[in-house]
């Protein structure tokens, strides 16, 4: 389901990876993910989620020429961030004495 937020986010922000609560599927109530973006105002705090799904027949081969009939199915989305500050690359270890010169 990684497609479904894909479109929900749209270009605000590119998926990294699914949280591995979410890759086992045991409740998709909650889809956890990790993203990166250049401007967190930038993504939405909530959205419809339309699923438009065919309707079995009840009628059998009896009535074969009328059209599929299909249903949609809403969901409210609701979009929450966690920001996290960006990691510093390692510093040298500090030098206690003098360093090599270039004399």
């Amino acid at each position: 389901h990684l497609s479904t937020a894909e479109h929900l986010l749209g270009t605000s922000c590119w998926i990294e990876r699914l949280h591995p609560s979410t890759r086992s599927h045991p409740d998709l109530a909650t889809f956890r993910l990790t993203a990166r973006t250049r401007d967190p105002a930038s993504i939405r705090h909530a959205a419809i989620l339309e699923i438009v799904e065919p309707v079995p027949s009840r009628n059998g081969a009896r009535n074969r020429t009328l059209p599929p009939v299909m249903r949609t199915l809403i969901y409210p989305v609701s979009i929450m961030l966690a920001l996290s500050t960006p990691r510093r690359p390692a510093q040298p270890p500090a030098r206690n004495g003098p360093g090599p010169s270039d004399d």
